[in-house]
């Protein structure tokens, strides 16, 4: 016998969800453990004072506070030290990726530690701009002087003998550049191409730094 679908069958038939019929998934990562406190004392003498007064003054988490100042840290001594481990030497260098909320003063904490630099950056460039001139002048008189020694030289043997007693040209003078704000790597490779090996990376959008790359 067939049976007809009505209207009230309809409507008393229970509600069924799909979890009632469907397990719920599991999840794909197990869930992850609260977080260990950040270990500032483990930054020593040093670093670990100016990361706690960093917390104190800006208010930030003690991971931002202790990030910033051990990026802040190696960008200051990897250019006069390299780490010797079993024979083996290494850069004294970091990759530091900072991961926060916005909000989380991320930026305000990094513009702390980094003031130095700045400031030693900014007199670079003061001692850069007056040396500047003097190379420039160098360079053109050197370049005359070489057109002058291949003009009066004859044959190929003269005119090396020539540049061999002018010398080689100066080198070129490296503009000061030890802090580059977020942007692509191969613009910051192209801005710091004739720079000092020693820069960084701070947050321009405040969504993250890397500090202390070699």
């Amino acid at each position: 016998m067939v049976k007809t679908l009505t209207s009230n069958a309809v409507d008393d038939a229970p509600d069924v969800t799909l979890a009632d019929v469907v397990d719920a998934p599991e999840p794909l990562r197990r869930a992850l453990p609260p977080p260990e406190p950040y270990p500032l004392e483990a930054l020593g003498p040093i670093l670990a004072p100016m990361a706690r007064k960093l917390r104190e003054v800006v208010q930030a988490p003690d991971a931002i506070c202790g990030q910033s100042v051990l990026g802040a840290g190696t960008l200051a001594v990897q250019g006069h030290a390299d780490v010797t481990n079993d024979g083996r030497s290494h850069p004294l260098s970091e990759y530091l990726l900072t991961v926060g909320e916005s909000g989380e003063r991320k930026s305000a904490v990094d513009r702390c530690a980094l003031w130095p630099h700045r400031h030693w950056e900014r007199s670079l460039h003061e001692r850069y701009r007056g040396e500047v001139l003097a190379y420039q002048n160098e360079v053109e008189s050197y370049r005359k002087a070489r057109d002058e020694a291949l003009k009066q030289a004859k044959g190929r043997e003269a005119k090396k003998a020539a540049l061999d007693a002018l010398g080689p040209a100066q080198p070129h003078r490296s503009k000061p550049c030890s802090l580059s704000k977020s942007r692509p790597m191969k613009a910051s490779s192209r801005r710091c191409g004739w720079a000092s090996p020693v820069w960084a990376f701070s947050p321009m959008r405040g969504d993250g730094s890397l500090a202390a790359m070699a």
